[in-house]
């Protein structure tokens, strides 16, 4: 894996989608979402937060239950993530890299 500066995302994202070096970033982000080796993406609405475990029992097991909650947040609100949680979320952009990072295994 390696980082790119942002004069090789930018080439990149110009280059046709079939070119095997070619990123797409759907819709484009605006330019100053453009830092020196990243792209700010925006985040959708959907989260998934681990669930805390209920306190352990003699003899109580959680059957069939989730590991995670199901979290919304309308555009425009704010969630605060507790300090040392893992959260996965969605973006509003679509990203393709087809080999970008990956060395090609033939």
């Amino acid at each position: 894996m390696s980082i790119l500066e942002e004069t090789e995302i930018q080439r990149r994202l110009k280059l046709e989608i079939t070119d095997k070096e070619s990123l797409v970033i759907t819709p484009r982000p605006r330019q100053k979402a453009f830092d020196s080796d990243s792209v700010d993406l925006r985040l959708g609405c959907h989260f998934l937060m681990p669930q805390m475990p209920p306190e352990p029992r003699w003899g109580s097991a959680q059957v069939g239950g989730h590991s995670h909650t199901r979290i919304h947040v309308p555009l425009g609100s704010y969630f605060v993530v507790p300090s040392h949680e893992t959260v996965l979320g969605v973006t509003l952009e679509f990203i393709n890299s087809l080999r970008i990072f990956w060395p090609d295994p033939h």
